[in-house]
C-alpha cells in the first residue's frame, strides 16, 4: 500500500502572461512571460505529482482575452495535473478593453480545479491519500485589495467541518493571511500584500487542526511564518527577481519546501535591474538597498515538522 501522505507539489506563483505590446509592467518581465511560463512547465515535468497556479497567471490590464488564449495554449502543453487560482490580475482593470469577466478566467480554465459552478475557489480530495486541497478566491475586481467573501467563507468552513481531523489540508490562495513583513503594515499602499479582515480570517484557520499549510503568491518574494501550528508560506513569482518556481516534498509528519531559480540567467539579471530602478518600489522602500533585502529576507527553502 502505497503512502498515503507521500506528494511532490510544484508551486508557479504570478506568472502574469503578457504578449500585448505597450502594456508596460514596472518590475515583471513583459515579453518573454510566455517563454518563462513555458520552460519552468518543462522543468517540473515528471518532478511532481500536482502543479499549482495561485494568482495572477496573466495580465488583465488591457486585452485579457487575448492573453488568456495564449496562456491556455501553453497549458495544453502540460501534462501535470494542474489547479489555477485567480489573482488581482485576472480581474478586470478600469483600463480593460475588451469584454472579459471572471467567468471567462473560470471557465477556459476548466478542469484545473474549477467544476462547472462558476465559481472561482475549489477542493479536491487527492485519490489513495489523506490529503486535501482548498483553493480560494480572493480576487476583487477593480482593484489589488483581496478578500474573502461570506458566500465563499460559508462553503470553506463547512468543508472543514466534513474532513476528517486525520487528513492533511493544504489551502492555496493569492493574497497571504499573514503579514510577512513590517513594511506591508507601515507602508501606505502596501497593506494590498495581506488579505482584507485577515485577522477574522486566520482565527477561522486556526479552528482547524486539519490545515498543515497556507501557501499564497501575489507577494512576489519567499516568505515563511508559522502562526499557531500553522505553516503559511509565500511564493516568488517567476516573471520578477528573484525569479523562482517552488517545488514541495509532503510526507506524514513534515514538509520540505525549495525555491528554484528559473533556468534562463540573462532574465533574472534583467529582472533585478528592472526591480532595483522600479519607482513604485523605490516609493516603498526608499533604496535599491532596502529593495534587494526585502525580496532576500525571506527563507528560500525549509524544512519544518507538522504537529
Amino acid at each position: 500500500m502505497s503512502d498515503p501522505f507521500n506528494l511532490r507539489l510544484g508551486i508557479i506563483a504570478d506568472p502574469h502572461v503578457n504578449v500585448c505590446e505597450g502594456e508596460g509592467s514596472h518590475y515583471k518581465l513583459r515579453d518573454p512571460s510566455l517563454q518563462i511560463l513555458e520552460a519552468t512547465l518543462k522543468d517540473l515535468e515528471n518532478q511532481v505529482d500536482y502543479l499549482f497556479f495561485p494568482g495572477d497567471l496573466i495580465d488583465a490590464k488591457y486585452e485579457p482575452l487575448r492573453n488568456l488564449d495564449v496562456l491556455c495554449q501553453a497549458l495544453k502543453k502540460n501534462l501535470i495535473p494542474s489547479f489555477a487560482l485567480m489573482g488581482n490580475h485576472d480581474t478586470p482593470h478600469k483600463t480593460t478593453k475588451d469584454a472579459y469577466k471572471k467567468t471567462d478566467f473560470i471557465r477556459r480554465l476548466s478542469g484545473f480545479g474549477f467544476d462547472g459552478r462558476e465559481k472561482g475557489y475549489w477542493r479536491f480530495d487527492v485519490p489513495g491519500k489523506k490529503i486535501t486541497f482548498l483553493g480560494l478566491d480572493t480576487a476583487q475586481p477593480f482593484t489589488s485589495y483581496g478578500s474573502v467573501d461570506k458566500e465563499q467563507r460559508a462553503w470553506f468552513q463547512s468543508n472543514l467541518e466534513n474532513i476528517d481531523k486525520d487528513r492533511h489540508v493544504f489551502v492555496f490562495m493569492h493574497h497571504p493571511t499573514v503579514v510577512f513583513h513590517p513594511v506591508i503594515s507601515e507602508v501606505e499602499g502596501m497593506d494590498m500584500y495581506v488579505l482584507n479582515d485577515n485577522d477574522s480570517f486566520l482565527k477561522l484557520l486556526c479552528r482547524y487542526p486539519q490545515i498543515k499549510a497556507v501557501i499564497s503568491g501575489h507577494l512576489h518574494a519567499p516568505y515563511y511564518k508559522k502562526v499557531e501550528g500553522i505553516h503559511f508560506i509565500s511564493c516568488p513569482s517567476i516573471v520578477s527577481w528573484p525569479n523562482m518556481f517552488v517545488q514541495f516534498v509532503v510526507n506524514e509528519s513534515s514538509i520540505e519546501y525549495t525555491c528554484r531559480p528559473i533556468r534562463q540567467r540573462q532574465w533574472i539579471d534583467q529582472a533585478f535591474k528592472n526591480l532595483c530602478c522600479d519607482e513604485h518600489s523605490l516609493r516603498n522602500f526608499g533604496t535599491a538597498e532596502n529593495i534587494v533585502s526585502f525580496y532576500t529576507l525571506g527563507a528560500r527553502k525549509g524544512s519544518f515538522q507538522l504537529s
